[in-house]
């Protein structure tokens, strides 16, 4: 998504929920998508459940902007985490800066953040099989 709002900044929600769309059918560990010009919040995939984040600026919550600061200078992805969830459940943020001048990287665009479920995203990975196993093995 940073990538595809790097080279196309004048790129907008219709675009982008093409794209998340994808992103959802191919990483099921995914809880959103959220795109914010300027640290603020514009888009988010899916939005249902998700309609309070909508115009969420991020300089408004110190613990989240933060990490999207840190994305920012360091130019390249912060993973925040893991937390848990008002929704329930453990997750793990993933924040990319987008800059529309790069290599360079003086044009700050905003930020694109990907929420991973934490939880699922072990249980794919065949983690928590793993951990219950090791546990019968150990009685």
């Amino acid at each position: 998504m940073a990538t595809i709002i790097t080279v196309n900044p004048l790129s907008g929600p219709q675009e982008w929920e093409k794209l998340a769309e994808t992103l959802f059918l191919k990483a099921s560990s995914i809880r959103n998508i959220a795109i914010a010009p300027n640290n603020i919040v514009s888009f988010v995939y899916p939005l249902a459940g998700n309609e309070a984040v909508l115009g969420l600026d991020y300089r408004s919550l110190p613990e989240q902007f933060l990490t999207v600061e840190l994305a920012r200078q360091r130019q390249e992805i912060f993973i925040a985490g893991p937390l848990t969830l008002l929704q329930g459940g453990n997750a793990v943020i993933a924040r990319m800066p987008v800059f529309t001048d790069p290599p360079i990287n003086n044009q700050y665009w905003g930020t694109c953040s990907v929420v991973v479920d934490i939880d699922k995203l072990f249980e794919l990975a065949g983690v928590t099989a793993l951990a219950y196993q090791e546990a019968r093995y150990k009685r």
